[in-house]
């Protein structure tokens, strides 16, 4: 989805990094305690994914955007391991890449 952004993606050391940029400018709605925050053109997002230990998932959300704000967003969310089973999702590849209905 266009509005979404552009995201890039690396490993540094044993965390995913995902970075997006060229956001649509409008107000966060992706984060709860930021919900109905604005966010420019500007804005980019640095997500940091890593096992905190074997059972916690940590994930960094750092947004940045200098023409609303002086100081960086950050957040931490941390998800427990479940005990439920993970199915297969079965994204194909070719239907991850459409942006609109076929006809």
């Amino acid at each position: 989805m266009p509005g979404l952004g552009t995201s890039v993606a690396w490993y540094d050391g044993d965390a995913l990094v995902i970075e997006t940029r060229d956001v649509e400018p409008g107000y966060v709605s992706t984060m709860q305690e930021w919900a109905g925050l604005p966010q420019s053109r500007m804005m980019r997002t640095i997500e940091r994914l890593s096992l905190a230990n074997p059972n916690l998932l940590s994930i960094q959300i750092t947004h940045v955007d200098p023409a609303n704000y002086r100081d960086p967003l950050p957040v931490t969310i941390t998800y427990p391991r479940s005990k439920f089973e993970l199915m297969h999702y079965g994204c194909d590849p070719k239907d991850a890449q459409i942006t609109e209905p076929s006809k």
